[in-house]
């Protein structure tokens, strides 16, 4: 599902990302087959070569995108894709450097002989295949051999699309210049590789070969690396050459149909050109369009709702505290105006009283005899019209 689409990327950066993705399905083989060393040992030689395949085609953008500054300096504004591999072409005479490690890398993620992926993806492939042996006796079903079946038809693609991605970048005419006629002009000076871009490509590159894991190229057992992870896992990897030579041809018949297919194929820039088939590849499935659809369109309309009800959930929290502001100043007037009123009032009167009283307690007698008389005619008075 990954080889195919890269079969039909343009960018130069994404045919290899496209095939990481594939190179890690043979490391998931390697797992679910049950051996995980020789996943480990797949990890481990890919992290080489598709360094010095990635660290390659930086070093081809470096190249496009200083020609296009050049370009600007010198008064020719033509902005162009520096990833685009229809733009490119010939560059294995202005590169040499970098095209002999895109040929040993990509070699290797073919998985020819002499080379360290050859040794890797040679004991996944041949350990799919006694899983699907084992599986297959006990469960009487050939369905588990569509794994090791999966591999080999990858083994071919691989081939195919990376002999594509040389033809494009490396073999051929400097289609750029077909766009831009200036950069025939003798005046036109083209971009040098530095050392601080060679030698960790050369570096790279010989860790690509087979001799750095393994005193005999051709045989992934003989691997001291993989000796050492069978120890580590207590397990030992042994399977039939039959399944050696198979993924060899395989590759090898999918170099040679990519060289009579791409080399002398014309490219333009123009993406319309692509057929449905090649969008179904080219466009990965759809399964970003479908991701787009079943995660990214239902995620921005539940955070368009959320949002809607967060603002809701912020102006009844707002009208809350607004109305808790004005039941505040409601309340606050009520305890100054009403509650401390009564009792100011009440206070007020207490003190009325307390003064007509005061005055009464003024220690002159003729006032208390007189308070005396009027006190007693009063209960005489109500005695009289109590007894009638």
């Amino acid at each position: 599902m990954s080889a195919l689409p890269a079969l039909f990327q343009n960018d130069i950066k994404k045919v290899l990302a496209y095939s990481t993705i594939s190179q890690l399905g043979y490391m998931f083989v390697g797992i679910g087959a049950g051996v995980p060393e020789a996943a480990l040992f797949h990890l481990f030689t890919h992290a080489f070569f598709k360094a010095g395949l990635f660290l390659s085609a930086g070093a081809v953008i470096h190249y496009m995108h200083d020609i296009k500054h050049v370009l600007f300096h010198e008064g020719v504004y033509n902005d162009f894709d520096s990833q685009d591999m229809r733009l490119m072409g010939g560059l294995r005479k202005k590169l040499p450097i970098v095209f002999v490690v895109f040929i040993v890398c990509s070699a290797s993620l073919v998985g020819l002989p002499l080379l360290s992926g050859f040794l890797s993806k040679e004991a996944i492939i041949g350990a799919a295949f006694n899983w699907a042996d084992s599986y297959s006796n006990a469960n009487k079903s050939f369905v588990c051999y569509l794994i090791p079946l999966s591999c080999f038809i990858t083994a071919f693609f691989t081939a195919l699309y990376m002999i594509r991605q040389l033809m494009m970048v490396f073999f051929g005419d400097f289609r750029l210049e077909n766009l831009i006629p200036y950069l025939r002009s003798s005046k036109h000076k083209h971009h040098h590789l530095s050392l601080l871009i060679s030698i960790p490509l050369v570096i790279l590159c010989l860790l690509s070969f087979a001799l750095p894991f393994s005193l005999n190229p051709f045989s992934p057992q003989s691997s001291w690396f993989l000796k050492e992870l069978n120890q580590i896992f207590g397990s030992n990897l042994e399977f039939a050459h039959w399944i050696t030579y198979t993924t060899v041809l395989l590759a090898l018949a999918g170099i040679i149909l990519g060289i009579y297919t791409y080399r002398n194929k014309a490219y333009t820039s123009d993406i319309q050109e692509r057929t449905n088939v090649t969008n179904l590849f080219g466009q990965n499935w759809y399964l970003e369009k479908l991701y787009y659809q079943v995660m990214v369109v239902p995620g921005f309309k539940v955070a368009f709702y959320t949002t809607k009800i967060d603002s809701l959930i912020d102006k009844l929290i707002e009208g809350i505290s607004i109305g808790y502001v004005v039941l505040s100043h409601i309340v606050a007037w009520f305890d100054k105006n009403i509650i401390d009123g009564f009792v100011r009032f009440m206070s007020s009167i207490a003190a009325f009283i307390s003064g007509i009283f005061k005055n009464m307690q003024s220690g002159k007698v003729q006032e208390y005899f007189v308070y005396t008389l009027a006190a007693v005619m009063i209960l005489i008075y109500i005695f009289f019209n109590w007894m009638k």
